[in-house]
């Protein structure tokens, strides 16, 4: 940015191609300036290049697939003119800014837990790893505020251990199992709470096919709670 653009309004600078992201600099600066003063410190982590892992699961709706552009054979990488101006952003602001070699969720977690620190993300694999302060979904945070729900490992996954949760997580994520395979398996599985489950879905979900994975998905998360991560995996690796 040229040093007399600076006074400008940021949506004033305008790029001479269509630019989507044109109108939101001022929210997005305002954000960062928030978190900079509401913070102790302010840690930004972009994911790298990486390849999709062939046996993961399709899964259209996931938040963070939506942010990326297809590059050199099924390769993710952000738009370059987004992240560019993003970057300016942060320096400006004076925030540090890593950027992994892949994807970034292993260096995100590895921070989180030499810093004490929250991770604030669009991405629900959090709910997955063992964060000493938490994981802050994106979604459900008030940016103006910084005000949202905080969720620790165990408030998704109670009762099971990182064996139990690594099983869920293998089987809902990745094809190593037939879904229709597991669909079957579990669906002699009692829940105490199972009423309660048909009838929170009942009103939250209409799609048919996301009521099936939305099922298997709570269904084998109450089976290994019931019978433990090590019987668990003896019988589901079978399938």
């Amino acid at each position: 940015m040229l040093k007399d653009e600076k006074s400008q309004d940021r949506n004033q600078l305008l790029t001479n191609i269509p630019f989507n992201y044109d109108g939101y600099w001022n929210f997005i600066y305002k954000v960062l300036t928030k978190f900079n003063q509401e913070c102790s410190d302010v840690l930004v982590v972009f994911d790298g290049v990486f390849k999709h892992n062939a046996n993961r699961r399709p899964d259209p709706e996931r938040t963070s697939s939506l942010r990326f552009t297809e590059f050199k054979a099924s390769q993710n990488q952000l738009p370059s003119l987004f992240r560019r101006e993003f970057i300016d952003i942060l320096r400006e602001l004076d925030i540090g800014v890593n950027v992994a070699r892949g994807e970034a969720d292993p260096m995100i977690v590895r921070l989180a837990q030499d810093r004490n620190a929250y991770v604030v993300a669009a991405d629900s694999d959090y709910h997955l790893y063992d964060l000493p302060q938490g994981y802050v979904p994106l979604k459900f945070l008030n940016l103006r505020a910084l005000k949202g729900p905080l969720y620790q490992m165990n408030d998704v996954f109670a009762g099971m251990d990182i064996r139990g949760v690594a099983l869920w997580a293998s089987l809902i994520k990745y094809n190593f199992v037939a879904l229709t395979n597991l669909q079957e398996f579990l669906s002699t599985t009692q829940a105490y709470d199972r009423k309660e489950f048909e009838s929170w879905l009942d009103s939250t979900e209409p799609d048919e096919q996301k009521r099936h994975l939305i099922t298997t998905e709570w269904l084998l998360l109450r089976f290994i709670q019931q019978v433990g991560s090590a019987t668990a995996y003896n019988q589901l690796i079978q399938l």
